[in-house]
C-alpha cells in the first residue's frame, strides 16, 4: 500500500469518526442527520476493516427500527435530527400496529444489503479464529457455510419483503435492481430445490 492510498483510508475513517454518533453514524453532519438504512450497511463494511465494535453496533441499531412484519426502513430517526424534513410527524408511522413504538422510522425500504454487512465483519472480525474453533464444535456445516447460507436467506427475505409489500396501495416496483434480485432469489429457489432432490435420490 503507497502513502496515496494510506492517506485517503486515514481520511476516510476521519469522516465515519466525525459523523459517529455514539450508537450510529449518519452519512453526512447536516443534510442527513439520522440513520439510513443502506448507507448504514456500507458503513458497517468500512468499520469491519478497523472497528468490529463499531460495525456490530451500526447494524444493531439500524434493527432496532425493523418492523414486525420484516420491513427494515429507509430511515431510523434520530431524537437529535429535529430539524430534518421529511421528519417523522410526517411518516405517521404510529397508525401501522406492524411499525416499532420506538425508535421512530420511515415506512419504506432501500436495497437488502445488510446481509453483505454481516457476512463483512464476520470475516474481518477479531475474533474470528475463536469463532471458527468453537464453531468445529456444532454438527452441521461450517460456520463459514452457514454465514453465506444465512448471507443468501437474508436477501431471499428482502428481496421477498419487497415482492409482497410493494407499497401502501399496492402499486407494482418497477425498479429493474429489485426486478433483477426477484429473479436472482427465484433461480437460487429453484437450484436449491434440484440441490435437495439430488440429496434425496442419492
Amino acid at each position: 500500500m503507497n502513502d496515496e492510498h494510506t492517506r485517503l483510508i486515514e481520511q476516510a475513517k476521519a469522516v465515519l469518526d466525525g459523523n459517529w454518533l455514539g450508537g450510529f453514524t449518519k452519512p453526512a453532519p447536516g443534510l442527513y442527520p439520522h440513520q439510513w438504512s443502506w448507507d448504514s450497511a456500507f458503513i458497517a463494511i468500512g468499520y469491519a476493516r478497523y472497528d468490529q465494535a463499531r460495525a456490530e453496533a451500526e447494524l444493531r441499531a439500524l434493527f432496532a427500527g425493523q418492523w414486525s412484519s420484516g420491513l427494515l426502513p429507509q430511515i431510523v430517526f434520530s431524537p437529535q435530527g429535529t430539524d430534518y424534513f421529511p421528519g417523522p410527524d410526517v411518516w405517521r408511522i404510529g397508525d401501522d400496529p406492524r411499525a416499532p413504538r420506538a425508535p421512530q422510522t420511515t415506512g419504506i425500504v432501500q436495497p437488502p444489503v445488510h446481509a453483505t454487512a454481516a457476512l463483512h465483519i464476520y470475516r474481518y472480525a477479531a475474533d474470528h479464529e475463536r469463532a471458527l474453533a468453537a464453531d468445529h464444535q456444532q454438527p452441521g456445516p461450517s460456520r463459514q457455510r452457514r454465514a453465506e447460507r444465512g448471507e443468501h436467506e437474508w436477501r431471499r427475505l428482502g428481496h421477498r419483503l419487497l415482492e409482497r409489500e410493494p407499497g401502501a396501495e399496492g402499486a407494482e416496483i418497477e425498479d429493474p435492481v429489485h426486478l433483477e434480485g426477484i429473479e436472482a432469489v427465484e433461480r437460487d429457489e429453484n437450484a436449491e430445490e434440484d440441490e435437495r432432490g439430488e440429496e434425496s435420490s442419492g
